[in-house]
């Protein structure tokens, strides 16, 4: 699920969640080639505030979804990567 996406509202950031976590799709804070993800959604928001403090357009709504799915995403992310844990299959940091 997207939760921003570049130019939507003026967004600077492209922010989703995927079965094992949530990312920060071509991050201008990180190296080039670097990944954004986190597994939780304090991790995220943080993040988010960084991007805001660098002078990036981070929209309210994006803030707003996040924190209002935050529950079931932190749940679910801890249960989808506890299972791939047990199952030995390799999870992206």
């Amino acid at each position: 699920m997207s939760y921003a996406r570049f130019g939507w509202d003026g967004s600077d950031v492209y922010v989703f969640r995927s079965t094992l976590q949530m990312e920060c799709c071509g991050c201008w804070l990180r190296k080039r080639g670097e990944v954004a993800y986190f597994s939780t959604t304090a991790e995220i928001l943080a993040h988010l505030d960084e991007h805001s403090a660098a002078g990036h357009t981070v929209c309210d709504d994006t803030l707003a979804e996040l924190q209002a799915d935050a529950e079931e995403n932190d749940a679910s992310i801890a249960a989808a990567l506890i299972q791939a844990a047990a199952e030995g299959r390799k999870v992206y940091r």
